[in-house]
């Protein structure tokens, strides 16, 4: 088998990681906002001015909302760190980790905060409408970035930690924002 490979999954290995009932009511959450926010996507009276960036926002939200509920469980972004810290020891580069960790998580803030304006660029003639489902968008990846940093060591705390009320109220704001933003557009749409 492929080393890389071999040494990444001994630090991880497939299976529940929060068998707890916050922690499925979570999975549960993203996925009813993955579901909503795809039927959203297929609401046939989205106005045809913002129609496509509209569908491109829906579309993306259920997709990241279906990855998060897949990750919540099986933990998956522990094995990209690991795999990441075996690829950076075999490339004799682990004691730079720091820089290229930053470096990522800066190409994150750009990359999310590009299609950020971006959709608020082409969802400007309905973002009243939109405010709410924005909102929750930006309250996930506020909250991946937090978890991000966290896992870098750019930032220490226990506010945001694995089990925190904190940490579990913050993550299930985002969804549900979603839920209802989806709801009240895919309602109006209908009437």
């Amino acid at each position: 088998m492929n080393p890389l490979l071999d040494c990444a999954l001994q630090y991880w290995e497939p299976g529940i990681r929060d068998p707890f009932l916050m922690g499925w009511l979570i999975v549960a959450v993203y996925c009813l906002a993955a579901f909503f926010a795809l039927a959203a996507s297929q609401t046939p009276g989205i106005p045809v001015k913002s129609g496509r960036y509209e569908r491109v926002f829906w579309v993306s939200v259920a997709a990241l909302l279906a990855m998060l509920a897949f990750n919540k469980q099986l933990d998956f972004h522990t094995f990209i760190i690991a795999f990441g810290r075996c690829h950076s020891q075999s490339q004799g580069w682990y004691d730079a980790r720091r820089e290229v960790q930053l470096g990522v998580l800066i190409l994150l803030i750009i990359g999310m905060g590009s299609f950020g304006l971006w959709l608020v660029w082409g969802l400007r003639n309905s973002l009243k409408r939109m405010l709410l489902p924005f909102t929750g968008l930006a309250a996930i990846m506020g909250f991946i970035l937090l978890r991000i940093m966290l896992f870098f060591h750019v930032y220490h705390t226990h506010i945001f930690g694995n089990n925190s009320s904190v940490s579990r109220i913050f993550e299930i704001t985002g969804p549900i924002l979603l839920i209802i933003g989806a709801h009240r557009n895919i309602r109006s749409q209908r009437i």
